[in-house]
């Protein structure tokens, strides 16, 4: 068989084999958990369609994945096409299907670079964010340290946690908060509470409990036990540093609102909030707290360039959903976390690195010099 008579069923094997894979995409697709539990209806779609502000969240999945589709559709009429040519004489193509090709094989080829980037580079690069909050409230001096992570998703392979208490000590903090959603399966609670009894070794440990850290399964298991972690189970806890007085309240998810404090802080304190999420900030500004710390989000965990997240799984949907926030007399920190949820959400990030919060305090109060006092 001629060179080019070989070159040419290669070619079709190859046309071949990905036009199977690509109809293996939308069959695996449809049959999959992921489609059942975390898309909308396709009975749902003209309501989101006619009404998406009544149902944001849903409505901008629906619109991204409509995108995808026809760009899947795109390429797969373009993969038929070729095959079929395949088994023809060399023929002129037409200019507009030319440029057609090569922005879907561009697109092909950039979207396999960002899958591969999100399942592969970015969950395992972790980033250190440092934050200055000032307060009169504190005493002048050497400013306090606070490190703040949350979502852990502990599954059975190890990810980044060996790393953390490294990166932690490192900064030399004087408390660590963790924010709550500790291990997604049983198999992980032994390196979870490994990492927690290497962590207290470094500075005192304050947690609260996220959505995943109730029920049974998780109370049976005692997950704190022997790790010297102050648990706060919407209880508040007073710290004295370097002569700073810090209120923490730590409330727990499943409750509806901020309850009253008790005992309330004392006059003067520093106040802090610790919550799994950001729902609780129009009543943290009313209740006048300090700082508000918070997880949950993951930052959406897949975001897109010059948009952010597509969901959060907040009830404030984006207007939370990472980072630093400032409203009335209260500053606002969301963490994007560390891990990946419950399947079938994919252990993949992409514009959302796993992040460690390091959050330093310093007083805004006048010294005597500066007051023009000998």
């Amino acid at each position: 068989m001629p060179t080019r008579g070989i070159a040419k069923w290669v070619i079709r094997i190859v046309l071949g084999v990905a036009l199977l894979f690509a109809l293996k995409i939308p069959v695996d697709f449809f049959h999959s958990e992921y489609f059942e539990d975390n898309v909308p209806s396709v009975r749902e779609w003209s309501g989101l369609l006619l009404h998406p502000a009544d149902h944001s969240p849903d409505a901008r999945v629906v619109a991204f994945i409509v995108f995808v589709w026809a760009f899947l559709f795109c390429a797969y009429a373009i993969l038929v096409y070729e095959y079929i040519l395949s088994f023809f004489a060399r023929r002129r193509r037409l200019a507009l299907y030319v440029w057609l090709r090569r922005v879907v094989v561009t697109i092909t080829v950039v979207g396999a670079l960002c899958v591969f980037y999100a399942f592969n580079v970015e969950p395992n690069w972790l980033e250190v964010t440092h934050v200055r909050v000032e307060s009169e409230k504190l005493p002048r001096g050497a400013p306090i340290r606070l490190v703040v992570f949350s979502d852990l998703h502990m599954a059975r392979e190890p990810r980044l946690e060996p790393r953390l208490p490294g990166v932690i000590a490192v900064q030399k903090p004087d408390l660590i908060f963790f924010l709550g959603d500790g291990i997604n399966r049983t198999a992980a609670l032994a390196p979870f509470r490994n990492l927690m009894v290497s962590l207290t070794a470094i500075a005192p440990v304050v947690a609260v409990r996220g959505n995943q850290d109730h029920g049974d399964a998780w109370d049976s298991h005692g997950v704190y036990e022997g790790t010297q972690v102050n648990v706060l189970k919407s209880q508040s806890m007073v710290v004295n540093i370097r002569g700073a007085e810090l209120y923490l309240w730590g409330q727990d998810f499943y409750l509806p609102g901020l309850i009253p404090r008790q005992p309330p802080p004392s006059p003067g304190a520093f106040t802090i909030l610790l919550q799994h999420t950001p729902d609780l900030m129009a009543e943290a500004v009313g209740a006048r707290f300090d700082l508000y710390l918070a997880g949950h989000t993951h930052g959406g965990q897949i975001a897109l360039p010059f948009y952010g997240a597509l969901i959060t799984y907040s009830r404030y949907d984006k207007k939370y959903e990472a980072g630093l926030y400032h409203e009335g007399s209260t500053t606002l920190y969301v963490n994007r976390g560390i891990g990946f949820g419950h399947q079938p959400m994919p252990e993949a990030r992409f514009l959302a690195r796993p992040e460690v919060t390091v959050i330093d305090r310093k007083s805004t109060r006048l010294n005597s010099s500066h007051l023009g006092i000998s």
